[in-house]
């Protein structure tokens, strides 16, 4: 393949990122923070395929672009609303259906591209 015949899959490729660049900016300005961290929840057991994984507060914070204590205060809010239990750097998702309720309508359209 040439360099010519590479551009076509190569402008494909960036399209989608830039896309999905687009969209994540998007649900960052329209959903609270409590609706995203659930979106991001549901993606890593999805992708895990597990209820349980190992999370640091600090990186979701990272992944959500925001503080470490809003993260905090969102994982309890989890936690008291029976959603997920959180702690030593595990996240446990104890009711999944009511995550997605409160999830916001990204989590739905990101799981029809990916079928």
């Amino acid at each position: 393949m040439t360099g010519d015949d590479a551009r076509p899959v190569q402008s494909g490729a960036g399209g989608g990122l830039s896309d999905g660049l687009v969209d994540a900016r998007l649900c960052n300005l329209r959903h609270s923070v409590n609706q995203r961290c659930c979106r991001w929840l549901l993606v890593v057991s999805d992708r895990c395929h597990a209820h349980q994984f190992p999370l640091a507060d600090g990186f979701l914070a990272q992944m959500l672009g925001v503080s470490a204590p809003t993260i905090a205060r969102a994982l309890v809010d989890l936690q008291r609303d029976g959603m997920a239990i959180h702690g030593r750097g595990q996240i446990d998702i104890v009711d999944r259906a009511r995550m997605e309720r409160a999830s916001c309508q990204c989590y739905g359209s990101s799981i029809r591209q990916l079928d």
